[in-house]
């Protein structure tokens, strides 16, 4: 007989699948449009960042390389304190005012970010860092809560790939992370109104994703458990009734995150780096859009692996689905590396840097974010999917720093 713990998903009616996906389009774009704008708010600010180079000095806010890496990993701290906090949130109060309260400091913090002011007595570096900062702290709070709402309006037949949906929007997002540029960049606009749109943009789709979700629900799995909780023990001696029984899903999940996300934002961050590599150097406003038409290029090639990992998810499997995509991920870098030193055609370099991608977009990078929607009881879901969540980000930091 299962425990409170253990309690499965409650089963829904038997549409056909198709019908039963057709029934969650509205959950995956009410979620889904909160990732496209938390993508295009982590992949902007290398871009950002190179626009605020090409500012005179008068009008730059004095870069260095401490304050560059500064501003540049904020989101990233902030998004693991909010996966954290937000995750003990969503087991607390709520998988629906967490969401809630995430979308709100998204589309604030991208706000805030688009209108920060010089003044001398507070840097414009630092209040960059700080709006960013909130930000990061919604975006990370929209990992364990907007995967534990999918999974549990979701019917198992069809769970893996609703949830594989929502993150999907996360490659959309890149995309108009290196989209947006350029057409702001070939408008001939200034500098200094060109670097604050291309942070307020994200403003757009986070503020209908915040509209949309007020119509969602709270998950009936959720509320099954509030409506038993008087007869259980809180939410921290169930979290550690969870480690204690499941503490070996909960390093695998972490671990496997930490590892992917290493190479994940390893690579993404850092296209810039690898375009030097590939092509001619430029300078000025050249070069920033050199990088985002490379960043582009790689974001559509790899999209596919997003389409993919929807599709086969639920019949291929999670496990096997992952240490395909991990096993493919380590096959492509060796041989971008043996391709590279012996000098081979930039079309064929470029094409094993994006196959990098598409692996690990049908690989790891979905499966490491349903994984710890499914495998942990109710009661404590969210709070072991944001520590997982959390890990991985660490391992984006360490990297970056």
């Amino acid at each position: 007989m299962q425990t409170p713990l253990l309690r499965s998903y409650p089963r829904m009616a038997d549409p056909s699948e198709t019908d039963a996906l057709k029934e969650r389009a509205g959950l995956i774009l009410k979620l889904g449009s909160g990732f496209f704008a938390d993508a295009y708010d982590l992949f902007i600010i290398d871009i950002v960042l190179a626009v605020l180079d090409q500012l005179p000095a008068s009008q730059g806010l004095g870069l260095t390389s401490g304050s560059r890496g500064l501003i540049a990993c904020s989101t990233s701290l902030g998004a693991v304190i909010g996966m954290v906090f937000f995750g003990v949130v969503g087991d607390r109060v709520g998988r629906r005012a967490g969401i809630l309260c995430t979308g709100s400091l998204v589309f604030l913090g991208s706000m805030a970010s688009s209108l920060v002011v010089r003044t001398r007595s507070f840097p414009l570096a630092y209040q960059l860092c700080l709006t960013r900062f909130v930000l990061g702290f919604g975006i990370g709070g929209e990992y364990p809560l907007s995967a534990a709402m999918a999974a549990e309006k979701s019917q198992s037949e069809v769970r893996g790939r609703v949830v594989a949906a929502v993150f999907s929007m996360q490659g959309v997002g890149m995309i108009a992370a290196a989209l947006v540029p350029l057409v702001v960049l070939s408008a001939g606009l200034s500098l200094e109104l060109a670097w604050r749109l291309l942070l307020c943009f994200a403003v757009v789709p986070s503020g209908l994703s915040l509209y949309w979700r007020f119509g969602l629900e709270e998950t009936s799995a959720f509320d099954q458990l509030q409506y038993s909780r008087s007869r259980e023990s809180d939410v921290w001696s169930t979290l550690r009734a969870t480690i204690r029984e499941h503490w070996t899903p909960l390093l695998g999940a972490a671990l496997s995150w930490l590892l992917m996300d290493v190479t994940f934002y390893g690579t993404a961050e850092f296209k810039h780096e690898v375009a030097d590599s590939l092509f001619a150097q430029k300078t000025g406003v050249a070069q920033v859009e050199r990088d985002a038409w490379f960043a582009l290029v790689v974001s559509v090639i790899a999209l596919p692996g997003y389409v993919c990992a929807c599709l086969f998810i639920d019949t291929v499997g999670r496990f096997r689905l992952q240490a395909v995509g991990f096993a493919m991920m380590t096959l492509f870098y060796l041989i971008m590396a043996a391709s590279t030193r012996l000098g081979a055609a930039l079309w064929v370099n470029l094409l094993i840097f994006s196959a990098t991608f598409f692996w690990t977009n049908f690989g790891p990078n979905v499966t490491t974010y349903i994984v710890p929607s499914e495998i942990f009881p109710v009661a404590s879901r969210t709070t072991c999917h944001g520590i997982c969540a959390a890990s991985g980000k660490i391992g984006a930091i360490a990297f970056r720093s």
